[in-house]
């Protein structure tokens, strides 16, 4: 599938694992690399919700060495992304994801979590600007009915 990505967190950290030196399977580090080829020929565009989310896995490590990888992987990776902020156009698209989750019972405020929240707003910022969505994650599966463009491993033809 050729195109314009925006990748989400779980792909990034599917790549980063293997690099970081994180020891994955086989499986694993087969996704990985598929990913991986998605993006390399571009300047990663990325969600501020996933710089955030980035951010909160380097600094929930205990070990102080194992922050300080992650950070300057980060920092590093920040560099080279095109990261899309909230608009207005994105504030409004966000609300009708998150509308429509819960008409399809999808989520329900009081039980989610913060990374379903962000889960919104990284398909608002693809839907906005048309772009795929590259995510390992499911949980974006009945996002397709609103539009939103997937690309995942699970349907890749390997």
């Amino acid at each position: 599938m050729a195109g314009l990505f925006l990748t989400d967190t779980n792909v990034i950290s599917l790549i980063w694992c293997s690099a970081l030196g994180y020891k994955n399977d086989i499986y694993t580090e087969k996704k990985a690399s598929w990913y991986e080829s998605k993006i390399e020929n571009s300047a990663p565009i990325i969600s501020f919700a996933t710089v955030g989310e980035l951010k909160r896995w380097a600094i929930s490590r205990k070990d102080p060495q194992d922050q300080k990888r992650i950070s300057e992987k980060l920092n590093s990776f920040m560099a080279e992304c095109h990261i899309i902020m909230p608009t207005s156009e994105i504030c409004g698209l966000w609300a009708f994801v998150a509308h429509q989750a819960a008409i399809n019972k999808q989520f329900r405020i009081k039980d989610s979590s913060s990374s379903q929240i962000n889960d919104f707003w990284i398909a608002a910022a693809a839907l906005n600007l048309g772009l795929t969505m590259l995510t390992d994650d499911s949980g974006f599966d009945w996002m397709a009915d609103m539009g939103l463009q997937i690309c995942n491993f699970q349907g890749a033809n390997l």
